[in-house]
């Protein structure tokens, strides 16, 4: 299993160095890929190396936890999750942190538990969005490489043009495996503890359809017309 990636960012050095090196990072299926003391320097490397988590201090000198999270959040492509660590007096700081979408926070001094807990969730969540992502790229490539054959059949049923045997029965079978595949994502989402929420998968899964039925109307349109002319 692919190591998960953690940027770590504390402008206090003692309390950096014992972030990298005191916790078991190996044991949480976790590397770390990049540490700043400053956060203002951090919003560069954190684009650059694009790490699943970052840990980083709520109150800092140059930066505040919270405007780094705003600052990477606005530059970058690619969503990383963030745990905050936060001592009693900055509550208020990590709850506003969590608001800005931070995963969790974790209050000084950190316990091992605690931050193996944070890291895992936090890890377990990464995986699952990694795997619902992959599940709907192979469905939009499975319409996209079989919307010529589906197209060509749903028009001759728009449009009562002659399709021979063969095609029918082609087409048929690729809409059958089109509607055994919706069915199919619905249950591996419904069953396979994902925190992306089956709706929003089926509200994407008939984006697609939408899509796909607009472009074969349209064909439809333009075929008939023709004949017109």
């Amino acid at each position: 299993m692919e190591k998960i990636k953690v940027f770590l960012v504390d402008d206090e050095a003692i309390i950096l160095k014992g972030l990298e090196t005191t916790y078991s990072w190996e044991k949480m299926g976790a590397v770390v890929v990049g540490t700043s003391r400053n956060p203002g320097n951090a919003v560069a490397e954190i684009l650059e190396k694009q790490p699943d988590i970052v840990i980083t201090d709520i109150r800092m000198k140059q930066m505040t936890g919270l405007e780094l999270i705003q600052e990477v959040n606005r530059q970058a492509k690619k969503k990383c999750l963030w745990i905050v660590i936060s001592a009693y007096r900055d509550f208020e700081y990590a709850q506003k942190a969590c608001e800005l979408g931070a995963f969790t926070y974790l209050l000084k001094p950190i316990e091992d538990s605690r931050l193996e807990e944070a890291v895992c969730g936090a890890a377990k969540t990464i995986r699952q969005t990694n795997k619902s992502r992959k599940i709907l790229q192979d469905y939009e490539h499975f319409i996209e490489n079989n919307r010529k054959v589906f197209e060509n059949y749903m028009i001759s049923k728009f449009s009562g043009d002659q399709i021979d045997e063969e095609e029918i029965r082609t087409a048929n079978c690729s809409h059958y495996i089109l509607v055994l595949f919706v069915a199919v994502l619905d249950i591996v989402v419904m069953y396979s503890d994902m925190e992306v929420t089956l709706t929003l998968n089926r509200v994407m899964t008939y984006v697609i359809l939408f899509v796909a039925f607009r472009n074969i109307l349209e064909l439809a349109a333009l075929r008939y017309y023709d004949r017109q002319l």
